[in-house]
Formats: structure tokens, sequence, C-alpha cells
């Protein structure tokens, strides 16, 4: 049984850290330099103002999980309160009920997620954002029915209704010659792992000619599911610029200790991140992180974006140098269940090409290779994938749309042709409607923290909004793998405010 996380208090920095710092330190020095050294002011087009573009594709790529493994519920574009809403507070309500059965159970259970935002940027000194989940079992916590069908990470909690805070912070505004200053929980999606914590984080403006930008943050990070926060400590900082034409550079240096009943953790990671615009349609981008000194994994990528001839394509490579071991948990969040992660190559590419308003087509492939055949595993397979698809508009009628999707598969020895299949339509008046079909050869379900194999999904999805503050959602899937079949119903209304 796992009681609520006690609050936690920062201990003194012992020496082989500051000397860690140090050494990080040293390693800096060049970057600044080339931060700081004088240049031409870079010229003002679309194509030169790299780093908002940048930072804002990081984030979108960026998978949206906490440190222990559990899917932080970000507020989608449709929950979130409007840009234009006068009041001083608003945000929005998100109330959902998801029943979900199979062969060996049941499971009903009651979401409601929130987010609320305070004060206004441009005129207070204050401004707040809080997102938060609250998750009821209606059918009875830690159930057998739960336990055999629908394990989660709520069910290790004594009670029926559990609370979480996922954002919970305060930012002082227009502090001279700062970006951000923020205080409380907060989660920055910007740095090599993500840094979700409660403390405080800061960050400059833009500076000088090559537009330098610095910063730093620390605290307790955040561990949901843990029993003891006591020993967890998470601080960094970094440094970006553009040190030359149409590129951006930036270091992040991040120190984690991870105090757990076996072990005590003490981790540091490196990392040297650079995006390089080539043109107004090609942008390059690679990462390279270190952990305690030893290379730890490289990333390169490709993005082709020509909005004129509405064709995007983009290629990405990963490689895990090392072989990733007990860490601390933001490091590797699944240690404790998978053990160890073993090097491998994950080479993708995907095209999409747009043909006016009539239809869309796309296609790609993924390949991942684990460099020794012993360590294949959960969460860690080799395999090859190939698809193709397209999306038809206005087929037989204004406003519907059909979606037609094709997979193959090679893996574990098998070679599986997957099909998908869809029908949406904006009837008008708020009344949307969808239904199709999809394969998955691995299906992670996020709630149950479960993977899947050889799924067969079938789904049918209603939203109806009866005006911009409110919109209700009614969907079921089924779910038909090797082992089972599983029914999820989920019926959904959205408050906007």
């Amino acid at each position: 049984m796992t009681t609520p996380a006690a609050p936690a208090t920062l201990h003194a920095i012992p020496r082989s850290v500051t000397s860690r710092i140090a050494g990080v330190g040293l390693a800096s020095l060049g970057f600044v330099a080339a931060c700081v050294t004088p240049a031409p002011a870079p010229t003002a087009s679309p194509a030169e103002s790299v780093r908002v573009d940048d930072r804002a594709a990081a984030g979108s790529e960026r998978s949206l999980a906490t440190s222990d493994g559990a899917a932080v519920a970000e507020p989608s574009a449709a929950s979130a309160a409007p840009e234009s809403s006068p009041n001083w507070v608003r945000g929005s309500s998100s109330t959902k009920l998801v029943a979900r059965s199979s062969d060996d159970g049941s499971d009903v259970d009651l979401r409601e997620s929130f987010v609320l935002d305070a004060g206004d940027a441009r005129r207070d000194a204050f401004t707040a954002h809080v997102h938060g989940l609250i998750t009821a079992d209606l059918d009875g916590a830690g159930g057998r029915d739960d336990q055999v069908s629908f394990p989660s990470l709520a069910d290790t909690f004594s009670g029926s209704v559990d609370a979480w805070f996922y954002q919970a912070y305060v930012d002082v505004e227009r502090v001279e010659n700062l970006e951000t200053l923020r205080f409380g929980r907060q989660i920055d999606y910007e740095t090599p792992e993500f840094a979700f914590f409660d403390g405080v984080a800061v960050a400059s403006e833009e500076l000088g000619a090559k537009r330098a930008r610095f910063g730093a943050y620390g605290g307790v990070p955040v561990h949901l599911y843990e029993s003891s926060r006591s020993g967890d400590v998470l601080f960094g900082a970094f440094g970006e610029c553009v040190p030359w034409k149409r590129g951006r550079a930036r270091i992040d240096w991040m120190h984690l200790e991870d105090e757990t009943r076996l072990a005590e953790h003490d981790d540091d990671l490196l990392a040297l991140s650079l995006w390089q615009r080539a043109s107004d349609k090609l942008r390059f981008d690679g990462r390279y992180t270190t952990l305690e000194g030893e290379g730890r994994d490289v990333k390169l990528g490709a993005n082709w974006n020509d909005p004129q001839h509405d064709f995007v394509a983009r290629a990405t490579w990963r490689r895990l140098l090392e072989t990733q071991q007990d860490l601390v948990l933001e490091l590797d969040p699944f240690y404790g269940a998978l053990q160890s992660l073993y090097p491998y190559d994950q080479l993708g590419l995907s095209l999409e090409k747009g043909f006016g308003e009539r239809a869309t087509l796309r296609g790609g492939f993924d390949v991942r290779r684990v460099d020794d055949d012993a360590d294949i595993g959960t969460f860690n397979r080799d395999y090859d994938r190939a698809f193709v698809g397209a999306t038809l508009h206005d087929v037989f009628t204004k406003g519907l749309e059909l979606g037609i999707d094709a997979d193959l598969w090679d893996a574990d020895g098998r070679s599986i042709d997957g099909f998908g299949v869809s029908l949406a339509r904006d009837f008008g008046n708020g009344f949307e409607a969808a239904l199709g079909t999809y394969y998955s050869l691995y299906k992670y379900d996020w709630l149950s923290s479960n993977e899947r194999e050889d799924v067969r999904t079938w789904y049918l999805k209603l939203e109806r909004a009866w005006s911009k503050a409110l919109k209700g959602e009614l969907a079921y899937d089924f779910d038909d793998d090797e082992n089972d079949t599983y029914h999820t119903l989920r019926v959904g209304l959205t408050w906007r405010f």
C-alpha cells in the first residue's frame, strides 16, 4: 500500500556535486564564449527567427509522460480556455466517465481534469496556472476485477478517490531582463528529460546580437506515485543562442538525486542540441547527451515543410549508446518493471502531400534494431514497419472524409499486414462523428501501463458542441488482441470559461 507523498526538504549539496558543477562549468565555457562574442545582428526574416519556431517544434515532439511513467493529461486545444476571454480567472473543466470490460473483469472510473489560469501578463504583476486531475473508482478501489484486467498505478492507493496536481505555479511578470520567473509545481519540456518539480525556475530575455538566453531551475522532483520524497533533488541550468546565421545551439545540464528503499541514485546529464535552417523549407536538428561523463544517446533529424506545394517530410534517427541500468526515475522510469534498456538504433521517415481540398496522401517507414538479439524484450524490440495512407475529402457528400491506411510489419519473425479505415463528418451545428478501425502490432494502454500485441481496434466517436464553452463526447472502442477482447466506453463533458 502506498501512502501520499510526504513533504521533502532540500539537503546540503555534497562536495562531489560541487566538483561536478565545476566540471560542467569548464565544459560550457566554449559554448558561453560563442554566445557572447560580438556578431552582426541577424536579419529579421521569418526564417531567421529560429528560436521560437524550434522551441515550439521540440515541445510538440515530446511524449507527454511523467517521470514515473504515468501519462500527464495535458489540456487539449478543445479544453483550453479561449484566449480572448476577458475574465481574470479562466479555464476549463473536463469530466469523463470511462467504463472498461473484458472476459476477465470490468472497471468504471470517473476522471475530472481541470485547468485554471489567473491574471493577464500584459497588465498584472503576477499570473498563475493550475492543472490537475481527480479520479474516482466507482466500482471499488483495488478490487479483483481491476487488478486482473485493468491494473493501474492509482490502485496502489488505499482510497477510491485520488487527486494529482500536474502544475500549480505563479509567474512574476515584467521583471527587468527576465523572460521567466516561476515558483511552484512546473514542467519544463525543453530540458533533455522532463523537468517535473516543485521549485523555482528563472530564464533571461534574449541578450545581445547573438540573442543569448540563460536560465536555471531547481527543487524537489515530482514522483506522483512514490510514497516518500525524502532525499530527492533536481536542479540544472541551460544556455542557448544563435551562434551563426539561421542556427541555434543549446546546452543543458541536469543533476538528479533519487533516494529509494534499495539504493541512492545520483546522476548528471549533459546535453548539446543544435538546430540549423538550410532554407525557409529545410531544417536540421540534432542532440547528443552524456550521463556521468559517458555518451548516452544521439539524435538527428531533418524537416522539409513546403506550404506552397502542401508537402511535409520528416526523417529521424536515434542511437542509444550505452545500456541504461538502475538510474534516477526521470532517466529510466521503467527500470523497476523492465530492468535494463539495451542499446538500439531507430530510423524513421514520414511524408505527407496534399492535393488541394480533395485529398491528402502520406507514407513512410520505421526501423528499430537492438544491438544484441538476446536483449530484445517488452518496450525494446526489433521491427520494420512501412505505412501508406490517404484522406479523401468531400467523399459522396460535402463534409464527409474517408481515411485509408495500410501497414506492413515485420517483427519477431512474423510478417503482418494491417489496414485501417475511417469515416468522419462534420454535420454542422457543432455535431461531428467518426467511425473506423485500425491495427496495432504493439499497442500501449497508458491507463493500465500494459503493452498488448496484435490488436485490431474498432471505434465510434460522437462530439457535440452546444456553444464555444460547452462540448460533449461519446466514444466507444472495441479491442481484439491475441489473448482477449476489450470494450471501452467514454462519456465526457467539457466546459470552458
